[in-house]
């Protein structure tokens, strides 16, 4: 239990590796946890907020918009007789921390196959397509004439 409260925070969504080695961490702790018979109503609610913590901001900010389409699209609006706005619940929606681990394994998977994709490296830097090795052995000398 003190493994998932002390994971430690990425704070670039570009850094796929720490993503992925996070994800995989929390993985294998919640993995743990249920072969000690602990059911995840008995953690859900400390990894949640830790979970948020230690993904980067701008992945929180998508997924509490992705959960608010995904609430309008799910609840639609009913006006009652009386007048007043009502929405329909889905009684099968998953518990914050299905729903923050479904959406981060998304993300992530989309990420990684981004990169196959993409001259970028693992860590959000993108990739040199220029040696500043071979620039500096040629400065100041001329190149060679091929007349």
């Amino acid at each position: 239990m003190q493994g998932l409260i002390d994971v430690k925070p990425v704070f670039s969504a570009r850094n796929v590796r720490a993503l992925r080695g996070l994800y995989d961490e929390i993985q294998v702790h919640m993995r743990g946890l249920k072969a000690l018979g602990i059911e995840d109503d008995g953690y859900q609610a400390m990894l949640y907020p830790v979970l948020r913590r230690a993904l980067p901001k701008e992945l929180i900010l998508d997924y509490h918009r992705s959960q608010a389409e995904n609430q309008e699209e799910a609840t639609p609006a009913v006006v009652d007789d009386s007048g007043s706005t009502t929405s329909s619940s889905d009684s099968s929606q998953l518990t914050p921390l299905h729903s923050l681990l479904r959406f981060f394994r998304f993300e992530l998977e989309s990420r990684e196959r981004s990169l196959e994709d993409r001259p970028d490296d693992a860590h959000g830097k993108p990739a040199s397509h220029f040696d500043g090795r071979k620039a500096r052995k040629h400065r100041g000398h001329a190149r060679p004439s091929s007349a």
